[in-house]
């Protein structure tokens, strides 16, 4: 009788999945980084990473094995301290 009282939400839209374009191979990395250190072993975080991304596990593995020979051979010359 009175109508409508208090709020009402629609939702049209939901918001779109991350994307293999939304992610850099440093999001990668650090999102199997941070599944390694809950637990996790680096084979099952690439797998869990790749499939949320929407992504090869290649991609994935070759992104973290970058970041770890990058690690490695420490900062660019004439980047480090002086």
């Amino acid at each position: 009788a009175e109508g409508v009282r208090g709020e009402i939400t629609v939702v049209v839209e939901g918001a779109p999945a991350a994307g293999p374009a939304d992610l850099d191979p440093a999001e990668l990395v650090e999102r199997v980084r941070v599944r390694e250190e809950a637990g996790e072993r680096r084979k099952e975080a690439i797998a869990a990473v790749a499939a949320a991304a929407g992504l090869p596990k290649r991609e994935v593995f070759d992104a973290v094995v970058a970041a770890k020979n990058a690690a490695r051979q420490g900062p660019p010359a004439g980047k480090g301290l002086s």
